[in-house]
């Protein structure tokens, strides 16, 4: 009876070192979190086109005023 339950004792331990052994095997490769940055050239180019439509107009009415 004596000899059974150390069997099992023995198996339970020896199952358990097995698996904390293997649990160590074990690895997850998480790859890191990239951010890109978004460059925007739009802002830029209607703000050129709205200077030049500006300074059209300017030169319009100063060359208006300058007629009159």
């Amino acid at each position: 009876m004596l000899s059974s339950f150390s069997n099992g004792v023995l198996v339970f331990f020896g199952s358990l070192l097995l698996l904390f052994l293997m649990s160590g095997c074990l690895r997850i490769k998480s790859d890191p979190i990239r951010i890109d940055p978004i460059h925007v050239h739009v802002h830029v180019t209607v703000e050129q086109a709205l200077d030049d439509l500006f300074l059209d107009i300017d030169r319009a009415s100063r060359a208006r005023s300058v007629q009159d």
